[in-house]
């Protein structure tokens, strides 16, 4: 990952402290992840009218990236909650292919960029650019 430097002007103790700032936009993103623990005993319920991004991982692995800006109808909870029911269906019998899952493995991560309506845009921007670099499978085999 290639680094430049950057002078921050507004440092409070110096006018020109020099700062380390990335050229990767998600750099900064990919620490702000929270784990929710496994789909299966997962607790979506805190996150009624909450906008943002949430991904399905087994062993490390990126397997889904999906968002939601739609709070006034649940949020992350919703999507989430509707995604458990979706993948019980669908992951049977996905363009041909009999996948065979356990849900017990699957871990959830949810990103919060910010509040409604402020983070809606950074939200749709994050998915594209999310979708892009991990290139997840069961967003190709689903959608």
């Amino acid at each position: 990952m290639e680094m430049t430097h950057v002078w921050n002007l507004n440092h409070p103790l110096t006018k020109k402290r020099r700062t380390t700032q990335t050229t990767d936009p998600l750099a900064y993103w990919d620490d702000q992840w929270q784990s929710l623990g496994f789909l299966q005993a997962a607790n979506f319920s805190p996150y009624f009218r909450e906008i943002g991004l949430y991904r399905y991982k087994i062993n490390g692995k990126v397997k889904f990236v999906g968002s939601t800006v739609d709070w006034l109808k649940g949020g992350l909870r919703r999507s989430l909650s509707e995604d458990c029911q979706r993948f019980l269906f669908a992951m049977t019998f996905a363009r041909g292919l009999i996948f065979l899952i356990d849900f017990s493995q699957i871990e959830v991560e949810i990103l919060i960029p910010g509040t409604y309506p402020h983070a809606i845009d950074t939200t749709e921007s994050l998915t594209q650019k999310y979708l892009k670099r991990d290139k997840p499978l069961w967003n190709r085999l689903l959608y």
